[in-house]
């Protein structure tokens, strides 16, 4: 978690940018963990630390093109909303487009991108059956909406300052 913060703000100061709904906090996240950690070897104190901030529970899921924010409160991840052994970390296997936990950076959207072209290029075969064309199209514009969103509502991290 560490290391992927460091390297997001490493991106974000080079210009990179993030969107969606958790993209202020994950900017603030970046900062904190820069402040208390960066360039520090940790202890197992401060390991602990570093994993149980509620602040700095970012996670990376690049299968789905977000990271997660993760916020126990606003994750649909897990509908019960419990204090279950999985309220503390999110189920990244079930990624809700609707959840407030939610930022892309822009290396998630050249992969979306990359995702969407591939399906584009699947679609374009003749070969390919017609419901699967359907639901590989409709996947594909759904990807498209994503990009878009993103290029409407991305902030840089020095835009955010």
């Amino acid at each position: 978690m560490a290391g992927y913060l460091h390297q997001l703000r490493d991106r974000l100061d080079h210009g990179e940018a993030i969107s969606g709904p958790a993209a202020r906090r994950m900017l603030q996240a970046t900062r904190a963990a820069g402040t208390r950690f960066e360039g520090m070897f940790l202890s197992p104190r401060q390991v602990r630390a570093l994993l149980t901030d509620p602040a700095l529970q970012v996670h990376d899921n690049p299968r789905a093109f977000l990271a997660c924010n993760y916020d126990p409160a606003r994750a649909l991840c897990h509908p019960g909303r419990d204090a279950g052994p999985a309220a503390g970390h999110p189920s990244l296997d079930r990624c809700n487009p609707a959840c407030a936990n939610i930022a892309r950076t822009d290396t998630h959207i050249t992969a979306l991108h990359a995702e969407t072209a591939r399906l584009r290029a699947e679609i374009a075969s003749p070969f390919l059956p017609g419901p699967l064309r359907d639901r590989l199209t409709q996947r594909a514009d759904g990807l498209q909406q994503i990009a878009s969103r993103h290029a409407r509502t991305r902030v840089t991290g020095k835009a955010a300052d």
